[in-house]
């Protein structure tokens, strides 16, 4: 309220001006809404995405477990009992359990702030180790290997865990997509190389179905699979791991067939490359 004055009187006359604020009011609380439910449905997507990571990294192991489990009950069942085997699938089934543990341990390491806890990584050594349990579990698959690995390369600074698990999935994923190629060589290359004096390349190359048309913009969304059994949820899981490792994990069209996925790590610790004798 406020006073207006009257030219030919000189009287002060009040004036007053009376808003109505009821829509602006209920436009505020209903924008209030919708930032509480998108904040809700953020929370949401963050335990499922936690919840589909933690389902798609230890299914392996899990599938390791149960077929070793149903051979060491094989073994039992016979009319003379082979104790041998039975000690030997028992072992695998502790090794399986315990790559398990580590796997939720490095996947709780994703979902925190901060950069993984990192030690001393030697990637040929470590990619080594993921062929021979690829192998193990895919040793029917009829796949012919390449490994062109730098033996000069400098030792990185990572989550040991984490990485074997990008690149198993990468190998896996690789595998998967040669089952039904019945027309070429199944082939799959592996390549570990040094650029300039900063930056570590590692390259898994297939002969498979390669990517369907605008499919490459999309793999490594959350959620994004081509695979009937897919959840979307390792290339996503990938590419957080090597970025949480100051790293880029990309993928192109391999020529003339399949893919080819690159990861480019940062040379962290400059150690010398150990020598034999």
């Amino acid at each position: 309220m406020f006073a207006i004055t009257d030219r030919k009187s000189g009287t002060q006359l009040p004036f007053g001006i009376v808003f109505d604020i009821t829509e602006r009011k209920q436009a505020q609380d209903a924008l209030q809404k919708t930032r509480i439910e998108l904040a809700r449905v953020a929370r949401m997507n963050q335990m499922v995405a936690m919840t589909g990571s933690i389902a798609h990294e230890i299914n392996q192991p899990i599938s390791a477990i149960l077929a070793s489990a149903n051979a060491g009950l094989r073994w039992l069942g016979r009319t003379t009992p082979d104790v041998n085997e039975t000690r030997a699938v028992l072992q695998a089934i502790v090794r399986e359990a315990k790559r398990m543990d580590n796997i939720v341990s490095g996947i709780r390491t994703i979902f925190k702030t901060g950069a993984p806890a990192g030690v001393s990584v030697d990637l040929n050594e470590l990619i080594r180790e993921v062929l021979a349990i690829a192998q193990a579990e895919h040793w029917n698959s009829q796949i012919e290997v390449r490994t062109s690995l730098d033996e000069n390369l400098p030792f990185v600074s990572a989550d040991r865990v984490q990485l074997q698990q990008v690149i198993l999935n990468l190998i896996t994923n690789a595998i998967d997509a040669m089952e039904t190629v019945i027309d070429r060589e199944r082939r799959l290359r592996i390549v570990s190389e040094l650029k300039g004096d900063d930056s570590i390349f590692v390259t898994i190359e297939d002969s498979g179905t390669g990517f369907a048309s605008g499919d490459i913009d999309r793999i490594f969304d959350t959620f994004f699979t081509t695979k009937s059994h897919g959840m979307g949820m390792g290339l996503a899981i990938c590419r957080t791991i090597v970025e949480a490792h100051g790293g880029r994990l990309t993928a192109s069209p391999g020529y003339p067939h399949g893919a080819v996925f690159r990861i480019v790590l940062p040379v962290v610790v400059h150690e010398s490359r150990r020598t034999s004798g």
